[in-house]
């Protein structure tokens, strides 16, 4: 992120990232589409910015996958994180021989607490010479709009076609985009009216029914068509274009 205001505070750590969190169905379904998505580029180190504790650093390298994370805030990292992830730390100004290594940036849930995200995604790119890919994921829609996203600090939930000029005016060349947690869009339609969602999420107790309800939405995620359909998230993978700063 850009600067120490749109970092997480520690309660807001606490009550988004909870102990257990990983099993509940909406974290495990996100990181197997965040997973997917990364597997269509070549195989190169992964970047996680704006990681948290490190959830999808440490649920990727448990994939085999070379994965670090970098953050803003300091919360406190998942114990197969530690070892991989910079805390309080400005993923533009990192090592320079680090960032030259890194191939692929994953945004998670991050673009849209950036009151610039235009200059924030510029800077990123143009601090990343090896960068061939860049997947980001999004709250979506205006009309689902709850104390959740006033709690968090958001500015915009997306639609497609604002992530794809967001990615252009970055200098990011869409490869793909799609709508997510389609059967998650009602309830939270709803939601919206009546005032009625809560602003901190619990760890499951009983885990099997989460993990049979996240393999339906990574099975809903797999279906062509349903892109088009508004869902409670986004997804869109993009390619920096050949010309950046710097760069001919």
């Amino acid at each position: 992120m850009t600067d120490s205001t749109t970092a997480f505070q520690s309660d807001q750590y606490t009550d988004t990232y909870p102990p257990g969190i990983e099993q509940h169905w909406w974290t495990q379904a996100r990181s197997e589409i965040v997973r997917r998505a990364v597997l269509s580029f070549p195989t190169s180190r992964i970047l996680d910015v704006g990681c948290g504790p490190g959830i999808m650093v440490a649920h990727l390298r448990h994939q085999g996958m070379d994965c670090w994370g970098c953050e803003l805030g300091s919360p406190e990292l998942r114990e197969a994180a530690k070892d991989f992830v910079r805390t309080n730390a400005d993923a533009a100004t990192l090592d320079p021989d680090f960032r030259e290594s890194v191939g692929i940036i994953l945004l998670l849930d991050v673009l849209e607490h950036l009151p610039d995200p235009v200059a924030f995604l510029s800077r990123l790119i143009a601090a990343y010479p090896a960068l061939h890919g860049v997947v980001a994921t999004v709250p979506a829609r205006m009309e689902l709009w709850t104390a959740w996203d006033d709690r968090y600090g958001h500015f915009l939930r997306y639609q497609r076609r604002q992530l794809a000029q967001l990615y252009d005016r970055s200098g990011i060349e869409t490869k793909s985009s799609r709508y997510f947690f389609q059967a998650l869009y009602p309830a939270l339609f709803l939601a919206s009216r009546l005032n009625a969602r809560d602003t901190s999420i619990s760890a499951p107790r009983t885990t099997w029914p989460h993990t049979m309800l996240a393999k339906w939405f990574v099975l809903e995620s797999l279906i062509p068509a349903l892109g088009w359909i508004p869902g409670s998230s986004l997804i869109a993978t993009g390619v920096p274009r050949p010309i950046r700063a710097g760069h001919v």
